[in-house]
Order: C-alpha cells, then structure tokens, then sequence
C-alpha cells in the first residue's frame, strides 16, 4: 500500500484532561500547542472524560481521526495501542518502572518511535535516546523581589528514586505537595529554601524563577553533574558547562547555589531556544521514519530501546524483592507524609498571612 504524503501529516496527543500539577500532563498539551504554533496539524485524544476549552489546544480527537496519516503520541504509561494508529511514538516523561511496569514495553510495537523527555537514568547512554523536550511556565512564576526566610519542601515521587529518606528540610518548613500552584507561588516568593525530595519534579525549576532557592535531595551513588545529565533542562547546557546556577544538590552544595542565584533566571531562559529545535527535530524524525524513509538514519524504535535501555530484562528475584520492599517503604513514608502535611497545611491556613489573604480575595469578589 502506498504511504500517504507526509503533507497529509497530523499528530494526535493521547492524554488525561489537563492538570497543572501534573507535569506529564502539562507537557502533553503544550507540544499539541507547539506542533501547531509550527504550522501541523495537531488533536488532543482525551482517554478520559469529555473535550474542554484549555489555553493550549482545543482540537480533540475521536478514533475517526485516526488514519494512516496519523501519528499518535503515548506517554510512556499506555499499555498497547488503545487507538490502533499505524503510526506510533512513544514518549518517555519518566523512567521506565515509575509510573507504570518495567514490562510495558513488551506490549508496544517493535516499530514504534521512541522520545524521551529526559533520560531520567544516569546509567542511559544519552546516544541511545531522542530527546523530545517542551516546557510551560505560568505567567504568575516570577520573582516578586520580597523579604525572604525559613523553607519549604516537596516530597511527590520521592520514593520512586529513594530507598531511605532521612528528612533534611527544618521541621517548621511547609509542605507543599498539595497546595494550588497560586499557593505555592507565594510560598516560593516568601520562603528562602525549597528541600525537594523527588529528584525529577518541575518544582524546583519553579522554585528557582521565583527566587527560591532549590535544595535537591541526593541519589545515593549519583554526583550532582550524573543528575544533571539525566535532567532534560539541562541537556542544553552539556556541552558548555558542568552545572546549574542556583540549584543546591544536597546542603553542602547551599553555598554553590546562594552564590550562583543571580544568574539562574538568565541561564533558564536558553531553554526556549532548545526546547524549538528538540519539536523542529521531532517532526523531522517522524516525517522521515513513517513516510519517507526508514533506513535514511538510526531511528530510536522500541526494538532498540529494549535491547540499548535494557528492558527486555525480567526482574531477578532479587529485583523483585527490593521492588517489594520499596513498595513497603513508599507505604510507610506516605503515611508518615500525609500526617505531617495535614498538620502543615492546618498550620498553613490558620496563619494571620492566610487569613489576611482570604479576607482581601473576598472582598475583590464582592
């Protein structure tokens, strides 16, 4: 059967209903928008629930969308092809055993494109994946140039890169896991440090374009410049330095990234021009491998990645054991999470701060 014109070239984004404090879900809408700010054409699939206005794409999808001029765009978490498209890419935003099984691959096409986020595992050849990457900042993110004291934390997926947590942050710091986005602007606004345990959150980004300084919890056996690489905001900057300003890996890094502050917002904003030639690259690669030529260069499939990334490997019973145990441990540490975090956020709300806000915002409804 003769392919279609890559003229004819769609893409649909297979996706939850948007979420701003889910990052994977973030970045699913915002490459629609970017693909379409190029000049493709681009649909958002919802998997669950209705379509709905949003402020970066509100063309949906419906399974009769889908032909062979489709390219269908899965978050690593999918099993199969819900959406039996011919044309597939896979988009890695977290490891692989994160979110979803180590065994998942097993159930995607051998043929199916590969794109990672970010490489997210220091142990990844970084030629062995195909780096797709896209960024949303909300407008309110910004540095209101307040008074600054005391700390705030993050702990989200802390558990998923940690086996045993010992809590660096002050025991008066906020919890911020489950405050609104405008919240936790403010806190980062007010608040000198931000203790972020979960190494791959967009948070500590956030925290730094506030002025707020990032402490990120280490990985055992991985040095700052190993993390970085992993790190997709980093992967412009590989080539031209060895580290991030204003971003403290562990406390004895604090003095680093006081001195460096200044120039962080500055360094982050090189991001933009990275994050267009990461989609220009993507729609290049995905035009030449579905609809012109597959042999034109060593395309990232899935039956590489597996072989490259090692997922083809069924977990020892070794590996199972520690899986299990981890799970155990993610248990306890959520629940001994969950009863600090309500007392903060009870702390939070009653504070004189709190209630002053709540006054005026009633008063601008009114």
């Amino acid at each position: 059967m003769t392919k279609k014109s890559s003229q004819d070239m769609k893409f649909i984004i297979y996706t939850t209903p948007l979420d701003f404090k889910i990052g994977g879900v973030v970045v699913l809408h915002k490459l629609a928008k970017d693909l379409i700010d190029l000049g493709h054409k681009a649909m958002l699939y919802i998997s669950r629930g209705d379509a709905y206005e949003n402020i970066f794409c509100n063309e949906f999808a419906t399974m009769k969308d889908v032909d062979d001029s489709t390219i269908v765009i899965y978050p690593e978490v999918i099993v199969g092809n819900p959406l039996n498209a011919k044309c597939v890419v896979r988009w890695m935003l977290c490891d692989m055993g994160i979110h979803c099984s180590k065994e998942i691959g097993k159930t995607w096409g051998a043929e199916d494109l590969i794109f990672h986020f970010s490489s997210f595992n220091e142990r990844h050849d970084l030629n062995a994946i195909e780096i797709l990457y896209t960024f949303w900042i909300d407008p309110c993110i910004k540095n209101k140039k307040l008074s600054r004291s005391g700390s705030c934390y993050l702990y989200k997926k802390a558990s998923a890169f940690h086996k045993n947590i010992k809590l660096i942050h002050p025991m008066d710091a906020i919890m911020v896991d489950q405050c609104s986005m405008e919240e936790i602007i403010e806190i980062f606004n007010q608040k000198e440090f931000f203790y972020c345990y979960d190494p791959y959150s967009f948070y500590d980004i956030i925290a730094l374009l506030c002025g707020c300084i990032p402490i990120i919890y280490p990985i055992t056996d991985v040095s700052k410049l190993d993390w970085l690489k992993t790190r997709a905001s980093f992967q412009m900057h590989l080539k031209r330095q060895d580290n991030i300003s204003g971003v403290a890996y562990g406390e004895d890094d604090i003095p680093y990234a006081k001195a460096t502050l200044a120039y962080a917002e500055k360094e982050q904003s090189s991001s933009l021009e990275f994050e267009k030639k990461s989609i220009v690259n993507f729609v290049d690669k995905t035009d030449s491998y579905f609809f012109k030529d597959k042999e034109s260069y060593p395309f990232k499939t899935v039956e590489k990645a597996l072989k490259a990334l090692e997922w083809n490997q069924s977990l020892s019973l070794d590996e199972s054991l520690d899986h299990i145990q981890l799970q155990e441990q993610k248990i306890k540490d959520l629940q001994s999470f969950v009863k600090q975090q309500q007392q903060e956020i009870n702390f939070m709300r009653s504070s004189k701060f709190w209630k002053l806000r709540q006054l005026i915002k009633s008063v601008v409804l009114k």
